[in-house]
């Protein structure tokens, strides 16, 4: 038997419909009564038997368990165009009347003649031999083997096998193999399985058709067929036309409640339409070539498939740079946009240095300055503590030999003296003042000075961008090594690919002349239309994908290098500088805490000067105080100014000792504030003259960051180039991968079948082909069950119901 899959599933598909359409009719027969008009006999005329038809119908009731009980009944139609007219034929029945006239037939033994007016005959008569087809019916309630009486009103999974038996055999020699042969019976059943009782309902070899609250199941088999199959060796032909002489039917079941089986059987059917065995040989001749030429088509899409993947591999490491290269891009820009702000701030930087250089020498106004402190210190201040101690000493003296008319001139003594430290605070005053002038603009050098030092946003800018560079630098390296080893690489696998692709296209072309050259041939071998449309389809396939692999190619890729940077100058000159800075902080930050120092010192002074007069104030207050009351006790405010003078006293040592601290002080602050200056004057200039050196190498840095800046359209460019590489290599291999997958779904679906049809042996063929013919001239010999004019053409149906 053909074993091309396609086929036979369309040809499963027809015999079920037949068999459905065939067991339906046969059931619809059950239905038949109408009655005939009585006519005259026409004894005298004979009619051809060769033209007359006739159709059998058995009718008979089995057990639920399939067993054959009570009377069985022919019911049999004979038609002749021309009239039956002494039409003969020899019954195995009794109990033969006509159903529709009361026309009888002439009875000679087992022999009847019938002569009626018409054309039809319609009779019935008793069978009493066995039916050549028997039923068996088993049933299994959640796994347990039960009668059908003993399941009524249960529930549970029901499992129901209807087995046929083909009761007829002959064994007969096909191809020198002993093979048994049963006649061609077509056996179907009809059973009603209500909606609220069955669910899930499956059967191996039927279908299920919901109506309404019914769901009408309807299966199928050719009893014998798989056994004959066996016998001749050829399963593998019985697995794939699925021909079972069990019917199994499951469903799950509320309250069994069966009812009645139909089951119709017909010898009405055509063998040709499950297979046409005479084209077997002619057809597997032809499918050897269309096998061979689509096993060349897959291993040649095979073969591309594998080489587009280790193409894709293989750009893996470039293509999946894309993102990198996008980085880059951005990188160079944020890079460049630093390196712009950096050079501002330089600009602004060395514009501050020029500016503190230009102003420097004004700091020498702060030596001068010094020196007239020191000079006014060294005369009025320190005159004037000689001369508040000669008065204090004129003062302790008279208050040695004081007496109360006395007391009056040393009033006088007391305001002399405090007049002299009066003077000495004004002194001491326009010398604070004059240092806070000194100080501030000293301060002021100081302040701009240390704000450029303190300044990090140069250095945080600075250390972000040699950061920044580092990192652009080394995704420079990675990407120009990939570059560079990638694009040999690539390049090398695309032309590899491209010559396997030139390769298998020619593998291809001269496979498919190879194949659509078979396929037309196969196609002309058969006259199964199913056949017919699979080879025309294989043959379109074959074209498809023909114009699928010529069009598949890798392009050629190659990328360009990129150029590094190079930050050391920017980095030296700016380190240069803050050091010269640091230095300068420094010398300022030692003048400013001498003056810091000086200025403390006086006010100390100041500080011992407000308590000289503060204690001048009380003597005086205390010699008023006298001379104005009568009550006060001289003696007591002698002791009392005594203690005041002492004050007075101890006062102007330490304030004499302040003095020549500080005048010391300031010889020293003058001394060094010029050497201090001096080397401000010399680093500023230094610093004005390496602006121009740091403005220029920052520029240079700026101006080739905004060059690799340029280039970001380029490497977008080169991004989406590399996504586009990544793409079409993606859809070079998926169209390689569907291309081979395809080639195997169709050699599996499609060619395999063909195939396992060209496998069969011309041995094989010939049992096939012979088995076939064996089984038809059985079927022929037994075309009637009762009995029928001689060479009529029969048909036998038989219906079978359980109670």
């Amino acid at each position: 038997m053909l074993k091309n899959k396609f086929t036979m599933k369309m040809n499963n598909k027809l015999t079920m419909k037949n068999t459905l359409n065939i067991v339906g009719s046969i059931l619809v027969s059950t239905t038949m009564a109408s009655s005939l008009c009585t006519c005259p006999v026409f004894a005298d005329e004979t009619t051809s038997t060769s033209l007359t038809q006739k159709t059998e119908t058995v009718y008979a009731n089995i057990d639920s368990d399939g067993t054959q009980t009570g009377k069985v009944v022919d019911s049999s139609w004979l038609h002749n165009d021309d009239g039956i007219h002494n039409i003969s034929e020899k019954l195995d029945l009794t109990n033969v009347e006509n159903v529709k006239t009361d026309e009888e037939p002439t009875v000679k033994g087992k022999t009847y003649t019938w002569n009626v007016s018409g054309n039809d005959v319609y009779y019935q008569g008793d069978v009493h031999k066995d039916l050549p087809i028997g039923v068996n019916i088993t049933y299994e309630l959640d796994g347990k083997q039960m009668t059908a009486e003993q399941m009524a009103g249960k529930s549970g999974h029901v499992k129901i096998s209807v087995s046929f038996t083909s009761k007829e055999s002959e064994t007969i020699q096909a191809g020198g193999r002993s093979v048994v042969v049963h006649p061609a019976y077509l056996a179907g059943g009809v059973l009603n399985l209500k909606t609220g009782n069955y669910s899930n309902v499956t059967c191996n070899t039927g279908k299920v058709i919901a109506d309404g609250s019914n769901q009408i199941l309807t299966f199928a088999s050719i009893p014998g067929l798989q056994d004959t199959l066996n016998s001749a060796g050829l399963s593998a032909v019985s697995d794939q036309l699925s021909a079972y002489d069990d019917c199994v039917i499951e469903a799950d079941c509320e309250n069994f409640d069966l009812g009645s089986i139909m089951i119709g059987v017909t010898n009405d059917f055509d063998l040709n339409k499950i297979t046409q065995v005479d084209s077997i040989s002619d057809l597997a001749s032809s499918v050897d070539k269309i096998v061979a030429a689509q096993d060349q088509l897959t291993e040649g899409a095979r073969e591309l498939y594998e080489g587009t993947s280790a193409l894709r591999s293989a750009s893996l490491p470039l293509t999946g740079a894309s993102s990198s290269v996008m980085q880059l891009a951005d990188a160079l820009v944020t890079l460049n946009d630093g390196t712009q702000s950096l050079l501002y701030g330089v600009k602004t930087y060395t514009n501050g240095v020029d500016l503190l250089a230009a102003n420097t020498s004004s700091l020498y106004g702060i030596t001068t300055a010094l020196d007239q402190m020191q000079q006014a210190t060294s005369t009025s201040l320190l005159g004037g503590a000689t001369q508040l101690q000669s008065g204090l000493d004129a003062l302790n003296q008279q208050l040695q030999n004081v007496d109360p008319d006395s007391f009056e001139k040393l009033d006088k003594q007391i305001k002399q003296n405090k007049e002299t430290l009066t003077a000495m605070q004004k002194t001491l005053k326009d010398d604070k003042d004059s240092l806070k002038s000194l100080q501030s603009s000293l301060s002021a050098a100081s302040t701009a000075l240390s704000n450029l030092e303190k300044d990090e946003t140069l250095t945080k800018e600075l250390n972000q961008l040699n950061s920044d560079v580092q990192d652009l630098n080394s995704d420079i390296d990675t990407n120009n090594s990939t570059v560079t080893a990638d694009n040999e690489k690539i390049n090398n696998e695309v032309n590899s690919i491209n010559n396997q692709i030139n390769t298998i296209n020619s593998q291809i072309n001269s496979a498919y002349s190879t194949a659509d050259t078979a396929l037309a041939s196969a196609e002309e071998a058969t006259d199964d239309e199913t056949a017919k449309a699979a080879i025309e389809t294989a043959r379109t396939n074959l074209s498809n994908n023909k114009q699928t692999i010529s069009t598949i190619s890798a392009d050629d890729l190659q990328l360009e290098e990129l150029s590094k940077l190079d930050t050391s100058a920017v980095s030296k000159d700016l380190s240069t500088l803050s050091t010269t800075i640091s230095t300068l902080s420094t010398t300022l930050s030692g003048l400013n805490t001498q003056l810091t120092d000086a200025k403390t010192s006086m006010d100390d002074m100041n500080t011992d000067l407000n308590n000289a007069i503060d204690t001048l104030d009380k003597m005086d207050q205390t010699i008023q105080a006298y001379q104005a009351s009568s009550t006060v006790d001289y003696s007591d405010a002698v002791k009392q100014l005594q203690t005041y003078a002492k004050q007075l006293d101890e006062g102007s040592q330490q304030l004499t000792a302040g003095i020549q601290t500080l005048n010391t002080s300031m010889t020293e602050v003058s001394t060094q504030s010029k050497a201090g200056i001096d080397a401000i004057n010399e680093g500023t200039s230094k610093l004005s003259s390496n602006s121009s050196s740091l403005v220029n190498g920052t520029q240079q840095l700026a101006d080739g960051t905004s060059s690799l800046a340029a280039e970001q359209e380029t490497l977008y460019s080169m991004g989406s180039g590399l996504t586009q590489v990544g793409t079409a290599l993606d859809q070079l291999n998926s169209g390689a991968a569907e291309l081979y997958s395809g080639e195997q779904q169709f050699s599996a679906e499609a060619m395999a079948p063909l195939k396992e049809m060209a496998d069969l042996t011309s041995e094989e063929v010939t049992v096939l082909t012979d088995t076939f013919n064996g089984i038809k001239s059985m079927t022929n010999a037994n075309s009637d069950f009762a009995g029928a004019p001689t060479g009529a053409e029969c048909k036998v149906n038989f219906v079978l119901q359980t109670k």
